[in-house]
């Protein structure tokens, strides 16, 4: 199995890949980690992400105390991440997904799934926080 890149002027899955485009895709995957890295990072010290932190919420334990690496990132991303590969494998994956988002609304706490296998819950704080 292949993959088939969608490129301008590109016709045949097996034509030479511009170097440019080239360029631009090796640039693109490199930054991958460097992004997720700093999201976690962001996580482990003070609880947000970029988007978390521009909308004004934050990742706490669920006893109030900072979320930090083991439950900001560790359970709560890879905990989780075992999780989803478990019912992939049982082609259920986008299942879980779902009870994902369903028990956002069912949840006094209003945590999904990866929050309570982390024991963590989303907040709300001040902007400038």
């Amino acid at each position: 199995v292949g993959m088939v890149l969608l490129l301008p002027g590109v016709d045949d899955a097996n034509a030479e890949i511009p170097p440019a485009a080239a360029t631009i895709g090796v640039i693109c995957f490199s930054l991958v980690p460097v992004i997720v890295l700093a999201q976690w990072a962001g996580i482990a010290a003070v609880g947000q992400t970029v988007g978390k932190r521009l909308v004004g919420t934050r990742i706490v334990r669920t006893d109030g105390s900072p979320a930090g690496v083991a439950h900001g990132v560790v359970f709560r991303h890879f905990g989780f991440g075992l999780l989803f590969l478990t019912c992939n494998m049982l082609r259920m994956g986008w299942l879980l997904y779902l009870f994902d988002v369903v028990s956002l609304f069912t949840n006094k706490r209003r945590q999904a799934i990866h929050d309570q296998v982390a024991s963590t819950m989303v907040i709300r704080v001040h902007p400038s926080a």
